[in-house]
């Protein structure tokens, strides 16, 4: 039987997850987690009861992809991580137009 597993790094380790069974592990790496939450879900259908197996199912899991361009704020996080540019930034918003130069001065 084939089912969803999605793991998930949590600080220095990694969480497992069944969402059909809503059954979970962990372990020091994705290998570990994983075969962790394999031994798990054997252990569950070893002992669990045919109508505690049907009470868990969850059919309903649809599993897709969503493209998400976070890349401006990424590049904003950066920018606002250097000393003194969110400053900067908002002395240049501030400075009247008639007061900028000209030219560059990069």
């Amino acid at each position: 039987m084939k089912l969803i597993v999605i793991i998930n790094q949590v600080g220095s380790g990694y969480v497992s997850l069944c969402p059909e069974y809503d059954i979970a592990s962990q372990g020091d790496t994705v290998e570990q987690a994983r075969d962790h939450l394999r031994e798990a879900l054997k252990l569950f259908f070893e002992t669990a009861s045919d109508e505690e197996i049907k009470q868990r199912f969850r059919g309903d899991i649809i599993v897709t992809f969503v493209e998400v361009d976070w890349t401006s704020k990424q590049e904003n996080d950066y920018l606002l991580s250097i000393p003194g540019m969110r400053e900067s930034i908002q002395k240049g918003l501030d400075t009247p137009i008639k007061e900028c130069s000209k030219k560059l001065h990069w």
